[in-house]
């Protein structure tokens, strides 16, 4: 078998390309290289975009998730033991609130320069996915709904802790 020319073959990478021998050139640059020979512009775009999207969902879904378990631990209520048992609650909160987040645009927006408008405009989305999920889970659970003197107190504070979580994941650090 005869080795071809890199311009016989323009979508394979050169054994002897430089950023596979640079040692210094870390993984995902090269991971990237690889990628950019490979496909075509427009899907390398494509596929940079949904891995962006899908890491940023998940920390969204983290989020929604750490806040959940941390209002729990904090209210150490009847509420907390419901949660443990059944995870079908949380995976329905985090399902709602990502498709949520996904349906408004808010991983379309640009939160490079977040402004008080965009900061009022994740408080009503996260507001929005909030409600909403909790009341499906209401809709769903009946034990929740005959602890809503336990349940209420303790959808406010986990409110309180995604608000505070959904900015920090959305906006990235400024230099």
């Amino acid at each position: 078998m005869t080795m071809t020319s890199l311009q016989e073959r323009p979508n394979e990478m050169a054994a002897d390309d430089p950023v596979w021998q640079n040692e210094d050139s870390g993984f995902v640059d090269r991971i990237k290289a690889t990628l950019r020979a490979r496909l075509s512009p427009r899907n390398y775009l494509l596929l940079i975009r949904t891995v962006r999207l899908l890491i940023i969902a998940s920390l969204d879904a983290i989020a929604v998730l750490v806040a959940l378990f941390l209002a729990a631990i904090q209210n150490g209520s009847e509420l907390a033991e419901i949660l443990a048992r059944s995870g079908t609650v949380s995976l329905l909160l985090v399902t709602i609130c990502t498709a949520i987040f996904m349906m408004t645009g808010t991983y379309k927006r640009s939160w490079r320069f977040m402004s008080f408008s965009d900061g009022l405009y994740i408080g009503l989305v996260v507001t929005a996915a909030l409600s909403t999920a909790w009341m499906a889970c209401l809709l769903v659970f009946p034990e929740l709904r005959l602890r809503l003197d336990v349940v209420i107190p303790f959808v406010v504070v986990h409110a309180a802790l995604v608000l505070v979580g959904q900015p920090v994941t959305t906006a990235p650090p400024q230099a």
